[in-house]
């Protein structure tokens, strides 16, 4: 059965909507107007097949880190017809922090290309990274921000039951993500707001909730 196209305007997480028509099986169209070199727009028509999976060698640009990679690879991954197995090339410094609570809150950061930018001490990355460890420990919540779209997805695509995780405040790229995930999926998220004296630790939280669909691996049925 055919399915119906999903547009967007613009080129904002362009790397979410190729996953999530990648995962539904729905074609996307996404336009630009944006002039680049005399070009009057550019339309991007992507339209995906089987989840093969299999071995996967990539080399990573040293302008992201390796997290950027794997959230897209580990969205994709359950629903693959066979085992994904990733070789990453690439330099950076992941942390990290082992909550009280059980959690793990991560960040991540990644040196400069040779030749591009202000080059950067080892030391200098990692009193960065640490700082920006500090701050998703100060945000608190369940998951990290690197992470958050990833549990979110994970929630829409569980079992036909409620799920529930606490965040830290989202981000903006946070709720456009949201937005994509009622658009692929007709998924709608309930957040609510905790009170200071629910949590009286670290930024604002939300309590996300959503009814998972369901889904299976049907490419792991084929021969």
């Amino acid at each position: 059965m055919a399915h119906s196209c999903v547009s967007y305007e613009g080129y904002n997480i362009l790397r979410h909507r190729l996953v999530l028509s990648t995962g539904t099986g729905k074609p996307g169209k996404i336009r630009t107007n944006d002039d680049i070199r005399g070009l009057r727009g550019t339309t991007l028509y992507f339209q995906t097949g089987l989840l093969y999976g299999g071995a996967v060698e990539h080399d990573c640009s040293l302008q992201r880190f390796i997290g950027y990679y794997l959230e897209a690879m580990l969205a994709l991954a359950p629903f693959m017809k066979n085992p994904l197995k990733a070789v990453l090339r690439g330099f950076g410094l992941s942390l990290i922090a082992e909550m009280t609570n059980g959690t793990n809150l991560s960040a991540e950061m990644a040196s400069n290309p040779p030749g591009q930018g202000t080059p950067i001490l080892p030391e200098e990355l990692g009193k960065n990274c640490a700082n920006l460890l500090l701050e998703e420990i100060y945000r608190g919540g369940c998951v990290d921000s690197i992470n958050l779209s990833l549990a979110l997805l994970y929630m829409t695509l569980g079992q036909q039951d409620v799920s529930k995780v606490l965040l830290g405040p989202l981000s903006l790229y946070t709720i456009e993500f949201l937005r994509h995930l009622r658009s692929f999926f007709q998924t709608v998220f309930k957040i609510e707001a905790l009170k200071p004296e629910e949590d009286g630790k670290g930024g604002e939280k939300v309590l996300m909730t959503c009814v998972g669909l369901g889904s299976t691996n049907l490419s792991k049925t084929l021969k």
